[in-house]
């Protein structure tokens, strides 16, 4: 299966908060950098973001992605068709639900100083369509105060590193092996390290497909060290989590109360200085359990055996980009990602020769339970001509 995206923006700045266009501020931007805004009393008010059109010419020749598909706004690897007749022609899309805008405050309070920002966008929504209006409701990205050395809300998860990210004119870039997750959390930070408490949430495999029980019991236990030099920025990151299944979903197991299991990862990630302003940024994921994280739920975080137990799913991931500066509006990036999980399936099927990966069948097996390691190996090259990042 092949897919081509070509994806033409124009970029224009409304308000900035001390960031630029493609990079999301880290959770402390507004309490330890000096921002642009206006002062009500001792408080500092800031609006910022941006809005973007983007066009978007896309082939999927092994079969046509649904027009309503989130799979239409960026590269999805659940939603790409794979394994079909070849002869599926491309598609048109113009979007600007890119575009987002951020709110914050950030004020002292005795030696500490209080903050709190919360962003909107317009993607991922389906109450609007193409026919007349294009309308679309705004969708919640970002919530949370910062006390000192504390967040509350929600924000990107503590397990990823965002100055990895690769600059990509696709929204995410290489889907099937970035981690990329928001969700509410109580984070401390001293310094280099991070230690957070994460909402929990367990996808599953059942003979039926994919269910969320929400039987879970415990937060996620996220920590992650970040290490900083003239050569650039790394981190090392851990997740720990406990999946649960009762019998509340109505499975017809011989363990009637359901099972408990752990979960566990580790992210390695960072962006390395290269040749003049150029750079290299990579991320590499492994561990048990950690479907939710990787890949947009790529794969499910555990399935259910014959005797009802709870089995995590191995998954690893990674992706290396390597991003050239022609000029300062005129740079170039060439990125390689990888996904992998062992997981039970009813049959084997080989990996997609193709570049792209197949949809991970998440049904159970037989009793024997034949597992199947499913590959993605995605590639992508991209041209973009905006404010350098």
């Amino acid at each position: 299966m092949r897919k081509t995206s070509v994806l033409l923006a124009t970029t224009a700045s409304i308000a900035m908060a001390g960031s630029a266009f493609a990079n999301e501020p880290t959770f402390n931007t507004v309490v330890d950098k000096p921002i642009d805004g206006f002062k009500v009393g001792d408080t500092n008010v800031t609006f910022g973001g941006y809005i973007k059109l983007d066009m978007f010419w896309t082939h999927t020749p092994d079969g046509e992605i649904a027009s309503e598909s989130i799979g239409r706004d960026f590269y999805l690897a659940s939603v790409t068709p794979v394994g079909g007749d070849n002869d599926n022609p491309p598609t048109l899309d113009f979007s600007p639900r890119e575009s987002r805008f951020r709110f914050g405050l950030d004020t002292k309070q005795g030696e500490k100083k209080l903050g709190g920002m919360i962003e909107f966008d317009f993607l991922i929504t389906n109450d609007g369509d193409e026919r007349i209006s294009n309308s679309y409701s705004p969708r919640m990205r970002r919530a949370y105060i910062t006390y000192g050395d504390w967040l509350l809300g929600q924000e990107w998860s503590t397990f990823q590193n965002l100055a990895a990210w690769t600059d990509n004119l696709d929204f995410i870039g290489p889907t099937e092996s970035s981690i990329l997750i928001r969700q509410p959390q109580i984070r401390y930070q001293r310094g280099a390290f991070k230690i957070a408490l994460e909402q929990p949430e367990t996808t599953i495999a059942t003979p039926t497909g994919r269910v969320r029980p929400g039987d879970d019991f415990a937060p996620d236990v996220v920590a992650r060290y970040d290490w900083n030099g003239d050569w650039g920025t790394a981190s090392a990151s851990a997740v720990v989590r406990a999946l649960r299944l009762n019998d509340a979903m109505g499975l017809s197991t011989p363990a009637s109360e359901g099972d408990t299991t752990l979960g566990y990862g580790v992210s390695f990630a960072g962006k390395v200085k290269a040749a003049g302003k150029d750079d290299i940024r990579f991320t590499a994921t492994v561990g048990e359990g950690v479907g939710r994280y990787v890949g947009l739920n790529y794969n499910n975080d555990a399935f259910v055996n014959a005797d009802g137990s709870l089995e995590a799913i191995a998954v690893y991931a990674g992706y290396v980009s390597y991003r050239h500066i022609w000029s300062p509006t005129l740079r170039s990036a060439f990125t390689a990602g990888y996904h992998g999980a062992d997981a039970p399936m009813r049959r084997t099927r080989r990996a997609s020769p193709s570049m792209r990966p197949a949809t991970p069948d998440t049904s159970i097996s037989s009793p024997a339970r034949p597992r199947r390691s499913t590959m993605a190996l995605n590639t992508s090259t991209d041209i973009a001509k905006r404010p350098q990042t």
